[in-house]
């Protein structure tokens, strides 16, 4: 992320519309060896992202 001058993978990225609203979804990857993800995560639910986990 820009934010934190980390690389981030975008695996998947996706936008639709639901009643007149986009509406996206995107799947990221954040690398192994990145001490900032809590950091990042906490700086994109501040900004009203939900975010959910997949192993």
């Amino acid at each position: 992320m820009l934010t934190f001058h980390e690389p981030v993978n975008i695996l998947k990225a996706n936008t639709k519309n639901v009643g007149g609203v986009a509406k996206g979804e995107m799947i990221l990857q954040f690398m192994s060896d990145s001490t900032n993800v809590p950091e990042m995560k906490k700086f994109l639910t501040e900004r009203g992202l939900e975010i959910g986990e997949a192993n």
